[in-house]
């Protein structure tokens, strides 16, 4: 049997996944992750963990090819007060994402 035990350390998550029956022939695995979030300020290696976790524990999250993935990112806050200059790149970011869309809408007439 697989188990996943996760363990809080100073400055992240230590992750242990242990098998009783590596590869089906009885044998004891043991593999330790450690995930450094102290300096982790855009939340890239959170992100990272959560998606590797998942994956440890058989959860789908989906795929790149598939209309219902499951995707981890960061958002501002709903009392975060963005400054001019957030709000410029945050604008200019949905028009190309916009603009991707139009394309391939006009590709399906």
């Amino acid at each position: 049997m697989v188990t996943v035990v996760i363990d809080s350390a100073d400055n992240g998550i230590i992750k242990t996944i242990k098998d009783d029956n590596i590869n089906g022939a009885g044998a004891n695995y043991e593999s330790k992750t450690v995930y450094d979030f102290k300096e982790d300020v855009y939340h890239d290696r959170k992100i990272g963990f959560f998606y590797e976790l998942a994956a440890d524990l058989g959860i789908e999250t989906g795929n790149i090819h598939k209309n219902n993935n499951l995707v981890m990112s960061t958002h501002w806050g709903m009392s975060y007060r963005p400054s001019k200059e957030e709000i410029a790149v945050r604008i200019d970011t949905l028009k190309l994402e916009l603009a991707g869309l139009q394309a391939q809408f006009n590709q399906l007439k």
